[in-house]
């Protein structure tokens, strides 16, 4: 079970809401709390459209609960820093 729950972090990390919070804090130099607001944007359903939440294969995995949670946090910058660090923009 533990697995099944590793396995959809991961794939909720590699998500638009990730980015976004990995962005925040990484590049923007922005606070968990602006960070996590940021994502939650991305990851809700707005009267401007859709949100990650909305995506059916997130709704298998997560169902009611909220997943952008202090793992979600860790795994976010554990994964994506390296990233965000040698890449450059063009």
């Amino acid at each position: 079970r533990k697995s099944f729950w590793t396995v959809a972090a991961v794939a909720l990390v590699l998500g638009a809401g990730s980015w976004c919070y990995a962005e925040q804090i990484i590049k923007k130099g922005k606070s968990q709390e602006e960070a996590i607001r940021a994502a939650g944007k991305v990851w809700s359903i707005s009267d401007y459209g859709h949100g990650e939440s909305d995506d059916r294969y997130y709704q298998r995995c997560f169902g009611d609960m909220d997943p952008l949670d202090d793992e979600f946090k860790q795994l976010s910058v554990m994964i994506l820093e390296p990233i965000f660090r040698h890449t450059t923009e063009v």
